[in-house]
């Protein structure tokens, strides 16, 4: 019988043991693998884009516009007075910071807007010219610049809106070979802007 117990207690012992080595092994594992992703990512690991997945919700400004937006890429900053940025944010490696910000003025109007777009450039041949923007087609002013930063062709594109109150500027910052799916985000952003409340 003493036998028999003492049977009992080695395999139980055994098992406790077992048990211990493998979660001791399976920690192990777990700060190997955590330490090799903190060597890749030490090494710029390229990491892919967020699924194509329709994440968008639609933002209301206190500005008075609408817009839908993707917040599983872009970070909003609302908190100043009279702009809104939405920042491109994830862990994929971009050869320039990409953006979307709109600004409201009440004492500058389109007009003088444009002329001052076009002068802050500081580039010859840059010129507005007139479009339709967002799901109710709002006339604007497109102007288009591109600039060299470090090699890389930045683009900025301003839409300038006439509104009652002012004027209103949307700027979208990318750059020439900005990945196609970041692009296609940038562009719902902007078919869905709308002034409905204050129109």
């Amino acid at each position: 019988m003493k036998n028999k117990k003492f049977a009992v207690m080695f395999f139980a012992l055994i098992c406790i043991a077992s048990l211990s080595a493998c979660a001791n092994k399976q920690e192990d594992a777990q700060v190997q693998q955590e330490s090799e992703i903190s060597s890749l990512d030490s090494e710029n690991l390229v990491v892919e884009y967020p699924p194509e997945d329709n994440h968008n919700v639609t933002h209301e400004s206190k500005l008075g516009y609408f817009m839908n937006y993707d917040p599983s890429v872009f970070t909003l900053d609302d908190t100043q007075d009279d702009i809104d940025t939405f920042y491109y944010n994830t862990a994929e490696k971009l050869d320039l910071p990409v953006y979307v910000t709109v600004q409201f003025n009440s004492e500058v109007s389109a007009q003088a807007a444009v002329n001052g777009l076009i002068l802050q450039s500081g580039m010859d041949g840059v010129k507005s010219t007139e479009t339709y923007i967002g799901i109710d087609d709002i006339k604007a002013q497109n102007i288009y610049v591109e600039k060299d930063v470090n090699g890389i062709k930045q683009v900025q594109v301003f839409y300038v809106i006439s509104i009652d109150q002012g004027s209103m500027i949307i700027e979208v910052g990318s750059y020439v070979g900005v990945p196609e799916q970041i692009d296609s985000k940038l562009e719902e952003m902007i078919v869905t802007f709308s002034l409905r409340k204050i129109r």
